[in-house]
């Protein structure tokens, strides 16, 4: 599958992570759960808020954060409409469009080079050639914080120019006012 191509003489520009951000929320997260399972409707799992770690997983591919995935997917009493809900087969999915891009990919731009940069934060430090301290969860955890908060940085500086990820509304409301 290829990215979506974008031309906008003025408006905002197309960005890898909110587009990895909406694939696992609703209105594209689809089940085979029935109905009258909690939080379906539709045939689609109604997931409104995606978190970092998602993006930390697709967008860098960084794979020290699955077992912290895994406990928001299991954890039904954490926060509304974000965990609890069945989505990993969305989030891999985007990983893998994500991964398979051209390696020049992540120098179109200066914003796609800065994910590219944080991407290659996620290699693996497990190897004998890399110190002991290199090799422990509290590095991949400082590592993905590292991601993380370089991520919202850059997602701070680039509000007003890049396409902001959403999650579509589950029922039609009426505007108040």
């Amino acid at each position: 599958m290829r990215l979506p191509r974008f031309f906008t003489v003025t408006g905002q520009k197309f960005i890898l992570d909110s587009w990895a951000q909406t694939k696992p929320t609703y209105d594209d997260l689809l089940t085979d759960q029935p109905d009258d399972w909690p939080r379906i409707k539709d045939g689609k799992v109604i997931r409104k808020r995606s978190s970092g770690l998602d993006v930390a997983y697709s967008v860098f591919g960084n794979d020290q954060i699955t077992p912290e995935i895994a406990t928001r997917i299991a954890n039904e009493n954490g926060m509304p409409f974000r965990e609890g809900l069945p989505y990993p087969h969305n989030l891999l999915a985007a990983k893998t469009v994500i991964d398979s891009q051209y390696p020049e990919s992540w120098w179109d731009n200066i914003y796609t080079g800065w994910l590219g940069a944080l991407r290659s934060l996620s290699s693996p430090t497990v190897g004998n050639e890399y110190p002991e301290a290199m090799r422990t969860r509290a590095w991949a955890m400082k590592t993905v914080n590292t991601q993380l908060a370089s991520w919202k940085q850059l997602r701070h500086d680039t509000v007003l120019y890049a396409k902001q990820a959403y999650a579509a509304q589950v029922l039609c409301e009426y505007p108040a006012g």
